[in-house]
């Protein structure tokens, strides 16, 4: 079973690799996953956990 990988900016389904990032929040650790479109218009991201925000 493959698990969805939604953005946590524009809250769509990541198809294939789009440039996506995978990465934990820098204060609680939580898996981010940004796209590629939302990464390179530099859309702020907000942990879905402790609610800490970046680029």
């Amino acid at each position: 079973m493959t698990v969805k990988k939604i953005c946590v900016s524009c809250k769509n389904e990541i198809v294939g690799g789009e440039n996506s990032v995978e990465f934990k929040c820098p204060n609680c650790k939580t898996p981010i996953v940004r796209c590629g479109t939302c990464r390179k218009s530099m859309i702020k991201y907000v942990c879905p956990n402790c609610k800490q925000g970046g680029p």
